[in-house]
């Protein structure tokens, strides 16, 4: 009996697939990035009191200070 409760099947090559999970993620963060810019480049330095965004639609509304 061995020590462990899960042994790997030694027979078989296991390999991490979280390639998919990284680029959905660099994607989420990049678009995220760019609505910060656009609010900061459209309501100055003060910022945006609210920005909402409808991602299916690509509609995006600021609400200056």
């Amino acid at each position: 009996m061995s020590d462990q409760m899960i042994v790997a099947d030694s027979s078989i090559d296991y390999q991490v697939k979280e390639a998919a999970v990284i680029v959905a993620a660099l994607g989420f963060v990049l678009a995220l990035g760019g609505v910060v810019i656009a609010a900061w480049i459209l309501c100055g330095w003060r910022g945006a009191k609210s920005v909402s965004v409808e991602w299916l639609k690509g509609k995006a509304t600021f609400s200056c200070r």
